[in-house]
């Protein structure tokens, strides 16, 4: 009897002093000072991207990472290959931010596509970048060497994302070919159209430079062509526009097949980065900081792309989408970055949304 009570004695006291030991730690804990100590953030953070293997999950892993370092926010990825799962992910609140690119968000903003039945949907915009080096790309040793050439070939075809078949839809107008031109191989996304291509399941696919799978094909056996898209080809680039008009031209020097000595002509993209009106405004003011001032911290996960993100590429040339979000601007504002233009920008976007939510 007298052992077990001895025994009760230590077991209090180790328990009192574990308390004493856990207290100081749990403050510092909760009173850590950042430059971010004045906002009210969620615990957690949830970011929606394209799936495993695309370059917007590992620019999405490198923003994460910097937007838990500098914030305590605990940031996890939900990768979700195709833009209704996005879109889905935000509505239910699994999501909070998502990361994707222009012309995936075209879709869900008109209400078009698959987004027909749920209609137009009020997005905001936490952050806008300079992005991708977009294209088709085949195998190096396919044979084809220009998007005519595609014609009777087989292209990966993406049923869940309207924004994927929109790029591929553009790249073969260059041509003046449609997907009835060509044989459909389904796939079910992004990544999954390059996998097609390195595993000889489909001739050519959508692709950004910078994409690792990218980098596997171009390391593979085979190699890696893209296609180009001649800036000559005046004819060929108003179809581009006519389905996408928010490319831009480009001479990709970056990522997977092209150089600074081998550059080849491609589109560019913008990369957004969106959240429903309801995310709080502390928390894109936040996203927006750490964005703007912390670039060393997630360059590196993606250098070919976010090297090219900016507070100027945030703020300027803005493309005709979705209004930005009340906390970035609040952040904008306070560093002087919010122009007249911008606020002419935001209220036309307003009003535009505001027509779309009416069936205008």
């Amino acid at each position: 009897m007298k052992g077990k009570k001895s025994l009760v004695v230590v077991v209090g006291v180790c328990a009192l002093l574990s308390l004493a030991f856990a207290a100081p730690l749990a403050g510092a804990q909760t009173t850590k000072k950042t430059a971010y100590k004045n906002l009210s953030l969620p615990k957690s953070l949830s970011f929606v991207a394209h799936g495993v293997g695309s370059s917007v999950y590992s620019m999405a892993s490198g923003v994460a990472e910097a937007v838990k370092t500098m914030t305590g926010m605990d940031v996890r990825i939900l990768p979700h290959p195709s833009d209704m799962e996005k879109v889905l992910a935000l509505k239910s609140g699994r999501g909070d931010i998502c990361i994707w690119a222009i012309s995936s968000a075209y879709f869900p903003i008109t209400g078009t596509e698959i987004f027909k039945k749920m209609g137009p949907q009020s997005l905001r915009m936490v952050w806008h970048a300079n992005g991708w080096f977009l294209g088709l790309v085949t195998r190096g040793n396919s044979g084809i060497k220009e998007v005519k050439e595609l014609k009777g070939k087989r292209v990966a075809y993406y049923p869940g994302s309207p924004g994927f078949r929109l790029a591929v839809r553009s790249y073969l107008s260059f041509a003046n070919l449609t997907y009835d031109d060509v044989i459909k191989v389904p796939v079910s996304g992004y990544g999954a159209g390059l996998v097609a291509v390195l595993t000889g399941q489909a001739d050519a696919a959508y692709c950004g430079t910078a994409a690792p799978k990218a980098a596997e094909i171009a390391a593979s056996r085979h190699g890696i062509r893209l296609l180009p898209l001649h800036l000559d080809n005046k004819e060929g680039w108003a179809r581009i526009w006519k389905n996408g008009p928010f490319y831009k031209q480009v001479m990709a020097d970056d990522g997977a097949g092209c150089s600074p000595e081998r550059p080849v002509p491609l589109t560019q993209a913008s990369c957004l980065i969106s959240s429903l009106p309801t995310l709080d405004d502390d928390t894109a003011f936040a996203i927006a900081k750490v964005l703007a001032e912390e670039h060393q911290k997630y360059v590196d996960a993606m250098p070919v792309e976010l090297k090219k993100w900016s507070l100027k590429g945030a703020t300027t040339g803005l493309p005709d989408t979705m209004p930005y979000h009340p906390g970035s601007i609040k952040y904008f504002k306070k560093v002087g970055a919010w122009s007249s233009d911008a606020a002419a920008w935001q209220r036309k976007m307003l009003a535009k949304e505001k027509q779309r939510m009416a069936g205008k």
